[in-house]
């Protein structure tokens, strides 16, 4: 199976060879799993779109799959080595019990014990609808990746109503994270004019 990294144009071989017009050599596997195969046909010549059918069914359908699966090695959860992928994948503990095809939050030290820690510079735990309870596993799981420059933690439910204390606590040990240089929180409710009460614990509370 083709990881997530591989390059869309190194497999353009052999019967598939003529395909690779359609593919710069910059573009992914990762990078196809963002669109369809409806969309990825639109601008193949009808004389290809057989092999093309082909193609996506052979190497991206497979990696999709894997992907999606939230319980497979955390090799399949990479969009490339230094960037571990988990948009969209995981589940918040409170709602694990509506999300079984997911991930919940509790479960990611399972995801540590597969991953080449001191590789990943990159983790995606963005639109999982994460919630403030989160946090105390959300932070020890990014602690734990020595060399992690970007956490994206956008698009989920974080706001700080519950517990603010432990909240601020756990995005401070963040921001005081060495190797971390962004941290993204965007799209939450923390972030917004909503969270005008967490910006003034954090600067409270920061030393």
């Amino acid at each position: 199976m083709a990881q997530p990294s591989t390059s869309v144009k190194s497999l353009c071989t052999q019967r598939f060879k003529d395909l690779s017009v359609y593919f710069p050599p910059e573009i992914t596997i990762s990078d196809l799993l963002r669109v369809s195969e409806p969309e990825a046909l639109e601008d193949v010549e009808r004389k290809d779109r057989l092999l093309m059918r082909l193609f996506w069914r052979i190497f991206v359908e497979p990696v999709r799959s894997a992907v999606q699966d939230p319980f497979a090695k955390s090799a399949l959860l990479t969009a490339g080595d230094d960037v571990l992928n988990l948009c969209e994948l995981l589940s918040a503990v409170l709602l694990k019990t509506f999300q079984p095809d997911k991930l919940p939050t509790d479960r990611l030290s399972d995801v540590l014990k597969t991953t080449n820690k001191a590789t990943i510079k990159y983790a995606d735990l963005s639109c999982n609808s994460l919630l403030d309870d989160d946090l105390q596993f959300v932070v020890p799981f990014l602690l734990a990746l020595p060399n992690l420059e970007i956490a994206d933690l956008s698009n989920n439910r974080l706001h700080g109503y519950r517990d603010m204390p432990s909240v601020t606590q756990g995005i401070l040990q963040l921001l005081q994270k060495p190797s971390l240089r962004y941290l993204d929180i965007t799209v939450n409710a923390l972030a917004s004019v909503d969270g005008r009460r967490f910006f003034l614990e954090v600067t409270n509370t920061a030393p």
